[in-house]
């Protein structure tokens, strides 16, 4: 992870800030050699619980169409022995398997987010070239808008597969008595990466 983040700041500093703010170009997403890649099938998500959950989990297939998954985190499981915090997660496969550069999800913070803590809406985002693992992190931001934007996630100069899109309420952990630290209520449209060429 520090390793990746490191990996976030240089892509940052190397485009004085410009990949922050992404647009996608016009023109089709399906031209090839392409200049973007996106989640095309869903193929797992997380199973519901109490304190994290998906709903919709595949409209964040394809492309950009404001049809949006809602990804909610807002506990743990209150197991002090064996602690696990909330999560809600949907990954799959990238169209016609590769992706790869800059990492966008199109989102906006969700309906039961709230403006102080411990609603911080954080999303993350994982990749690998086998469904089984290794997974790699390649990094996470936080959604501070009601409003959709592309927030910029992270960069990998290697191409992958699958990847995997995640919130996650951390238990409070070690000391148990503790509240989380953070809620989560994202709802994501598209993710997207974006070519270095």
């Amino acid at each position: 992870m520090i390793e990746q983040e490191k990996v976030n700041r240089d892509r940052i500093a190397s485009t004085k800030g410009a990949v922050l703010n992404f647009s996608p170009r016009g023109g089709t997403l399906l031209s090839w050699p392409p200049w973007y890649s996106f989640l095309e099938t869903v193929l797992f998500e997380s199973p519901p619980e109490d304190y994290g959950y998906i709903d919709y989990a595949t409209r964040i297939e394809g492309g950009q169409d404001n049809s949006y998954a809602h990804f909610h985190t807002d506990g743990w499981n209150e197991d002090y022995e064996h602690p696990l915090g909330g999560e809600a997660f949907a990954g799959g496969t990238m169209y016609r398997n590769v992706g790869g550069g800059d990492i966008y999800v199109r989102c906006r913070r969700g309906p039961h987010s709230g403006d102080r803590p411990p609603w911080q809406d954080y999303v993350m985002v994982s990749t690998a070239n086998n469904i089984n693992g290794p997974w790699y992190y390649r990094g996470a931001g936080q959604v501070n808008s009601y409003s959709a934007s592309d927030l910029y996630i992270g960069t990998t100069y290697s191409t992958f597969k699958y990847l995997s899109v995640m919130c996650w309420t951390p238990p409070p952990y070690p000391d148990p008595y503790t509240y989380p630290d953070y809620f989560n209520c994202v709802e994501v449209d598209n993710v997207l990466t974006a070519y270095i060429y």
